[in-house]
């Protein structure tokens, strides 16, 4: 049924369980899911499936946006976890990328 969201939302659960996870193909599913929804509930749902999977793949700006735009109280905790997820996963990046060696001037040459 192209309608049903709880299977298209089972599909792109699905991506959770592969590694590494194929980003855009599972991004991709929920959008397929979000174009189904039938309420402001599933949709914020969904954006925070988008945001769990962007914060995964670094683009933070994108998770972050996503967060925004969930506002249903019932997602509140979930939401704050998301957050703290993404400030860590920021956290990380820059650290990694202040941290990581000076190129090497032979491999510029």
């Amino acid at each position: 049924d192209p309608d049903d969201f709880p299977l298209a939302s089972d599909v792109a659960q699905s991506y959770y369980g592969l590694r590494p996870m194929p980003t855009d193909t599972a991004l991709q599913a929920w959008t397929n899911a979000l174009n189904i929804a039938h309420d402001d509930v599933e949709r914020e749902g969904v954006y925070v499936h988008f945001a769990r999977i962007k914060t995964l793949a670094g683009r933070f700006g994108e998770a972050q946006a996503h967060l925004d735009a969930v506002t249903n109280q019932m997602y509140a905790q979930l939401k704050d976890r998301m957050q703290r997820n993404l400030k860590e996963r920021k956290s990380q990046a820059s650290v990694n990328t202040t941290n990581s060696p000076p190129p090497d001037k032979a491999a510029r040459k």
